[in-house]
């Protein structure tokens, strides 16, 4: 059996997207972006983290890196079938698959 992890930090009620695997929180009326290693939600004394960039936060939390990264230019671009390599490839690798997924709006994810 292949267990395959999906990182897709996106929750567009909470104004959360991620681009070239940097997790954001957006401005909900200016619409600027800040990296969520720089907000307070990464203070946490239970939860914080140091790193917004999801390859580098992978590691932070469990030593390990994430196997492969779905972009927007594949999502947006490339097609389904792109997707779908990537997720292949990620399967058949000898770790434990970690792929984290891009999306900067409800299309995207």
């Amino acid at each position: 059996m292949i267990q395959l992890l999906f990182l897709h930090h996106f929750f567009f009620q909470g104004n959360r997207l991620t681009a070239n695997d940097i997790h954001y929180v957006a401005d909900p009326k200016s619409g600027d972006l800040t990296p969520c290693a720089e907000t307070e939600f990464a203070k946490d004394a239970a939860f914080g983290y140091k790193h917004s960039n999801l390859q580098d936060w992978v590691f932070e939390k469990s030593g390990r890196s994430p196997t492969a990264s779905i972009g927007l230019d594949v999502i947006r671009n490339q097609g389904p079938q792109a997707v779908a390599d990537i997720i292949f490839k990620a399967a058949n690798s000898e770790q434990k698959p970690i792929v984290v997924v891009n999306a900067l709006d409800r299309n995207d994810a």
